[in-house]
């Protein structure tokens, strides 16, 4: 197999932003781009309610995390099917645990 010809080491702004134009519009699925750009979009509008810079950095991609992680319910295969118990009660198990564990010995 033939390998790809290697960039050079050190490459201007102006080419590394031209490989990732180039790799969006030739590589990506069209799902991958539509989720990108709803991705892009929503940040953008958490800029503007936000009163922030529509710029990425560092601190705008925090705060942006933790706005939508809160928005977003927790799913996997498990959750899909069973309801979201509170984090503040035991579950029935660790409430029969508890109640396992402070019972008296039993005399013999």
């Amino acid at each position: 197999m033939k390998k790809a010809k290697r960039p050079p080491k050190k490459l201007s702004f102006q080419e590394l932003e031209a490989m990732n134009k180039d790799d969006i519009d030739h590589h990506l699925e069209p799902n991958s781009k539509a989720k990108y750009e709803s991705g892009a979009r929503r940040f953008a509008k958490f800029c503007e309610n936000q009163g922030k810079d529509f710029y990425p950095s560092e601190t705008n991609l925090c705060h942006f995390i933790s706005v939508v992680s809160r928005e977003l319910l927790p799913s996997t295969p498990w959750t899909r099917t069973r309801p979201i118990a509170p984090l503040d009660e035991p579950s029935r198990g660790q409430r029969r645990s508890l109640r396992h564990r402070n019972q008296p010995p039993a005399d013999s």
